[in-house]
């Protein structure tokens, strides 16, 4: 009984387990925008020196891009993609430094990873490695403001837009700051 029992209590648990991380064949996560808010929110000092904005915008968590993400306009992209649910946070920190993180369940990683593609042919001018992760799966874009940087990790996509350093075309300096970013982004997921 129990060789027959034990694959099937297996197979039970993988199956409904949630997450971004949650492989191809498993069903997508449950929408609860607040749970995948919270699962996702970077905690004050979480990364060093990195606390939530106090403003009213500092955290969002939901599924309507317009109304309540305020990106109006870029909302087509992310929807026409599969776009579920999502979080938004900005982050104050050291030296004046600011981070508007987004993150995204999109559903299936085929779906995540359409989304990447797509930003990464179109949105990405100057690309920048952002360091141990590959070009496939993050990506940066540095400007005179800041990094923008874009990746996916299983069915969820991700972006860190980082500034305050300066000019990032020259040498990217926020690139060891976006890879924590990333690690943590990376751990929550799986």
């Amino acid at each position: 009984m129990t060789k027959t029992f034990l694959p099937i209590v297996c197979f039970f648990l993988v199956s409904i387990a949630p997450g971004c991380g949650s492989s191809p064949s498993s069903s997508p996560r449950p929408i609860d925008a607040v749970a995948f808010g919270q699962d996702y929110k970077i905690a004050d000092n979480e990364i060093n020196g990195w606390t939530q904005d106090p403003s009213y915008d500092g955290f969002w968590a939901g599924t309507d891009l317009i109304g309540g993400a305020g990106i109006d306009g870029e909302a087509d992209a992310y929807t026409n993609q599969g776009f579920r649910q999502g979080m938004f946070q900005n982050l104050d920190g050291p030296n004046s430094q600011f981070c508007t993180l987004r993150a995204m369940d999109f559903g299936t990683a085929a779906a995540a990873t359409a989304m990447f593609t797509e930003v990464k042919g179109g949105a990405v001018t100057l690309p920048t490695a952002i360091p141990t992760y590959e070009a496939s799966t993050a990506i940066g874009n540095a400007a005179a403001s800041g990094l923008s940087v874009y990746a996916h990790f299983g069915a969820c996509y991700f972006e860190v837009l980082l500034s305050g350093l300066g000019d990032q075309t020259v040498s990217c300096t926020e690139c060891p700051m976006a890879q924590q970013f990333l690690d943590e982004l990376k751990k929550k997921t799986n």
